[in-house]
């Protein structure tokens, strides 16, 4: 399974990143000090942590934009990280056996991580589902 793009939304002190495409040979993150290179790649990580790690709405979510955001009612799912993968043959073959035959149609899938959060505001673990730790998985049209 290859990366192939990424976005982050409302992690850190990234509002939205916009879609980053990773590159075959090198991709490089290049900014100033404080700009986000490191919330990228953290962010990035908690799609799929080694350990038991899920996203905290009280650190991890803009403080400058928590408060507005609470007060406007703001949906208790937030998607700070959505990535795009290529499949090689034999993870189209395991993805197909959890989905079913036929399901895919491509050999790129998206996958996304929520925020779960409670109503007073403190974030949940998401229940992991069956085909891995993401939120959703769906297919690249």
């Amino acid at each position: 399974m290859k990366l192939v793009s990424f976005q982050v939304r409302t992690f850190r002190n990234i509002v939205d990143s916009g879609e980053i495409e990773v590159d075959d040979d090198v991709t490089c993150l290049v900014g100033k000090n404080e700009a986000g290179k490191s919330a990228l790649l953290e962010a990035l990580y908690l799609l799929n942590p080694s350990y038991d790690e899920a996203f905290d709405v009280d650190e991890q979510y803009p403080k400058w934009l928590l408060v507005q955001d609470r007060r406007q009612g703001d949906p208790n799912q937030r998607v700070p990280i959505t990535a795009t993968f290529e499949l090689g043959s034999s993870e189209s073959e395991a993805l197909e056996h959890v989905v079913g035959p036929g399901v895919l149609t491509d050999n790129k899938v998206r996958m996304e991580r929520h925020i779960a959060v409670s109503p007073a505001g403190t974030s949940e673990r998401t229940k992991q589902r069956p085909s891995g730790p993401w939120s959703s998985v769906s297919q690249i049209s």
